[in-house]
């Protein structure tokens, strides 16, 4: 685990960039961390900085780890003057982090990114119970961890799937609950996504309507010319017919799952709306947290080791809250 810190400014700045590449401890280990550890975790991932340079007296004042603050009290002496006079910066050791303008408890926030990301929901009730803290607090933090789940995601969001003698499977899903299970839609979000066979590689996004311009715009970001897309007869789909950069197979599903003549289908596609909806929270879709949960779903299912998971998500939150580049 490569750290950040070190005794001199210099020697800081060149390795500034150096992050912690592997974690070893087991997530149920790092419950077991205690504050001294946690804020040495917090350093080593670059949540918070080590060190800073004054910006009154340019001097490098170290992170004061029992109060967490930076506090500068340098005394410089003026020609022609006998007294010194002191330096009196100070600032706290989380502003402009990951974990600037949060009021918690060390351990328990720690303790409660490590159960949101190895828990699937409905998972609110546990942690009020086993952590000892309110709905509203829960609430409040699990806003704080889909913010970096959805920086990270937005991150992967350049990155497109398929390529020449590739398949890719694209379908649209309504993904929302049952009204006294009669069939009526009380609220649903619509998402569209695509399954790239062979690596399983797979985006999903949430969309206003299922139109032809809005669907297409997302396929020509995502999908690499000369890919091979499978879908159903959607009239949205029919475009890709007279596309040249794409090949397009059908399937028409009110007569077959497979088409037997091409053997085209989209059951992984379908396959990836059963789990979306496994994990995101039943009543998820009526509320402003819907992209985060489709967030959650992709950054979970991209990092399926717990350790992994969890190394990952704060070198997410160090990029976030750079605080290399504030500094």
């Amino acid at each position: 685990m490569a750290s950040t810190s070190s005794s001199h400014s210099s020697s800081f700045r060149d390795n500034k960039r150096k992050l912690c590449t592997s974690c070893k401890v087991e997530p149920w280990q790092l419950l077991m961390k205690n504050s001294e550890e946690i804020l040495q975790f917090y350093l080593d991932h670059r949540i918070l900085l080590p060190e800073k340079n004054c910006p009154s007296c340019g001097s490098v004042v170290k992170l004061n780890k029992a109060s967490m603050t930076f506090r500068c009290d340098k005394t410089s002496v003026k020609k022609k003057t006998t007294k010194g006079q002191r330096c009196r910066w100070y600032e706290s050791g989380r502003k402009n982090s990951w974990l600037s303008g949060k009021h918690f408890d060390d351990k328990k926030l720690f303790a409660f990114v490590i159960f949101y990301l190895t828990m699937k929901p409905p998972r609110t009730a546990f942690l009020e119970n086993f952590l000892k803290i309110s709905r509203h607090t829960v609430v409040d933090w699990a806003s704080f961890v889909r913010e970096v789940l959805l920086f990270h995601c937005k991150e992967l969001s350049v990155n497109k799937i398929g390529g020449r003698g590739r398949i890719v499977e694209i379908d649209e899903a309504k993904i929302g609950h049952w009204k006294y299970n009669r069939g009526r839609w009380i609220e649903g979000k619509w998402i569209f996504g695509g399954f790239e066979r062979g690596r399983k590689l797979i985006f999903v996004v949430p969309v206003w309507n299922r139109s032809t311009a809005t669907l297409l715009r997302i396929i020509r970001k995502r999908i690499r010319p000369g890919t091979t897309i499978m879908s159903d007869r959607w009239a949205s789909y029919r475009v890709l017919g007279q596309m040249t950069q794409f090949e397009h197979l059908t399937v028409n599903h009110s007569i077959n799952f497979v088409d037997p003549d091409t053997g085209t289908h989209t059951n992984n596609i379908e396959r990836t709306w059963r789990e979306v909806r496994a994990n995101v929270p039943r009543y998820g879709p009526t509320s402003n947290h819907f992209s985060g949960y489709l967030a959650e779903f992709l950054f979970k299912r991209k990092y399926t080791d717990y350790s992994e998971r969890i190394h990952e998500f704060y070198r997410s939150a160090s990029m976030l809250y750079d605080v290399f580049k504030v500094e």
